[in-house]
């Protein structure tokens, strides 16, 4: 068996969004509020709270914050592949389908669409839990080895 795929097999989905959710404190990831309710291989769906500092003059949530949420969800899901690599972006585009008024929680849901040796492509979708579509993206995502970055098979218990 493939030592990368333990990761998979050995967590849930809720268990392997756990051990991803204890990496991203401190980060920018954890300062937006992320709360990474699933994950499993090329998936993940997670939540954000919207703060009254997300907000735009309009009242409703500012296109960037979206972004945000949407790469960042999308590079979750691409960096839990099995592999040595994490991910970083090379391209997003996004299409802001309703404005987000009214809403105290969106719920961001990304799947890895392609994954190969150096690229990986991946579909998001930012919606509310009623399933109001908010925006939709797409994200490519350059595989890159970092020394420092400890990838979650090294937190599995052997």
């Amino acid at each position: 068996m493939d030592e990368s795929n333990r990761i998979y097999e050995n967590n849930s989905p809720r268990e392997l969004a756990a051990i991803l959710q204890k990496r991203i404190k401190g980060t920018f990831s954890d300062l937006m509020g992320m709360k990474i309710l699933e994950c499993q291989k090329g998936y993940c769906l997670s939540e954000f709270a919207i703060k009254p500092e997300y907000l735009n003059p309009l009242g409703s949530v500012h296109g960037g914050c979206l972004f945000t949420i949407a790469d960042t969800t999308a590079g979750t899901a691409s960096i839990i592949l099995g592999s040595d690599s994490t991910v970083t972006t090379i391209d997003g585009n996004i299409q802001f389908l309703n404005p987000v008024l009214d809403c105290n929680v969106v719920y961001a849901e990304a799947n890895v669409m392609k994954s190969g040796k150096r690229i990986v492509y991946t579909d998001v979708v930012i919606k509310a839990g009623d399933g109001r579509i908010f925006a939709k993206g797409s994200f490519t995502f350059a595989r890159i080895v970092l020394p420092h970055v400890v990838l979650p098979e090294a937190e599995v218990q052997k």
